[in-house]
């Protein structure tokens, strides 16, 4: 038997009515005016591309919570404590791995380092020791990036030297502190700030392979993507994955990601990050010397005036336009998401290049 349920019927005055229907619609505008007035940005690209570097670097700098912040600041005082005691482990078992000794530090010292779980006064003291020998900095300079440490050769450098200064028990992050901590992203984090009378969410997706399962539940009312590439890591491999390269891997994401059909009417911002990182490593190590095409194409441009820098960049961000696949505009930027400077730079880039990109149609961005 089926159910009857009578409809509600309205009470009071024809006038009284009348005021509900109209503060009814005026509720009904304002939420369509606050959805309309609101730009959802996913924020990706595979592990270790700077993604929650870029994140942090924004909501320092724009977001208005202050809990928010506080908690950002609180959380980071033991992350950027498990970063040095991460660092000095990780080349502490290079070294034994390999058989390299670590010359003026006992095999005790050794020993409390490879237990260490925290930063207390004793292990502090070790790595006080440990972090100007010679052959410990060795390995961290040569091997760091194959080793993977937090932060990368240059995060690591940072780790050690603010050793004492993070373990201090009245210790307070300082922005760089923040900027420069690493901490991997397990499944999403958004960031809501205002910026320019625009409200903006920013979803910060895992970049592992076992992260990805998780990126088409994002997909729903994006506003833009933004596509982060670590642009030092082109002659590196997966950590998950040590046959495959990380560049080869960030091009196919990045190919899969831009022909999605849920993303076929989305732009993309492609941001080629570190690039300080890069500028130093070709010195070291010339693009030439992965990509055997390399010399061949950029002899193909007509600017003979480009330096090896822009060569090289620019080489690897025409391998992310042959595989771009997405319909809308593809903006390109170069990044370096540690220089607090540069991301409020981009980002305003960023909002004169998206917003007038995609909401130009928006009576309220065109008064932006």
């Amino acid at each position: 038997m089926g159910v009857c349920i009578a409809p509600v019927k309205r009470t009071g005055t024809p006038e009284e009515l009348e005021s509900k229907k109209v503060s009814e619609r005026i509720d009904k505008d304002l939420k369509a005016s606050a959805e309309q007035n609101h730009v959802r940005i996913l924020l990706t690209g595979t592990a270790d591309a700077g993604k929650s570097t870029f994140l942090r670097q924004l909501l320092l700098e724009y977001g208005t919570n202050q809990q928010e912040l506080d908690t950002i600041a609180q959380e980071s005082v033991e992350v950027l404590r498990d970063n040095v005691v991460s660092v000095v482990k990780d080349v502490v078992a290079f070294a034994k791995a390999n058989d390299q000794t670590l010359t003026g530090c006992s095999d005790k010292d050794l020993a409390k380092i490879e237990r260490a779980s925290t930063l207390n006064d004793e292990i502090v003291k070790i790595i006080v020791k440990i972090r100007d020998i010679p052959s410990f900095q060795t390995i961290l300079e040569s091997h760091g990036e194959v080793m993977h440490v937090q932060g990368g050769v240059t995060g690591a450098t940072y780790f050690l030297q603010n050793v004492e200064r993070f373990a201090a028990e009245d210790f307070a992050p300082t922005r760089t502190d923040m900027i420069f901590l690493r901490k991997r992203t397990r499944g999403t984090n958004e960031i809501h700030f205002k910026y320019k009378s625009v409200m903006f969410t920013l979803v910060d997706v895992g970049g592992q392979r076992s992260e990805r399962r998780t990126w088409l539940q994002c997909f729903s009312d994006v506003t833009g993507i933004i596509y982060l590439v670590a642009l030092n890591e082109y002659d590196l491999f997966l950590e998950e994955d040590e046959r495959t390269n990380r560049l080869a891997e960030s091009l196919k994401v990045w190919r899969a990601l831009s022909t999605s059909v849920y993303l076929s009417s989305i732009p993309f911002l492609l941001f080629l990050n570190k690039s300080d990182l890069f500028e130093e490593k070709i010195k070291r190590v010339p693009l030439s010397k992965v990509f055997s095409d390399f010399d061949e194409v950029v002899a193909s441009w007509k600017d003979a005036s480009l330096t090896t820098m822009e060569k090289s960049w620019k080489y690897i961000a025409g391998l992310f336009k042959q595989r771009y696949g997405g319909g809308k505009e593809l903006h390109i930027h170069l990044t370096c998401a540690i220089d607090t400077e540069a991301c409020k730079n981009l980002f305003d880039s960023v909002q004169k290049s998206l917003l007038t990109d995609l909401l130009s149609n928006n009576s309220f961005f065109a008064s932006v």
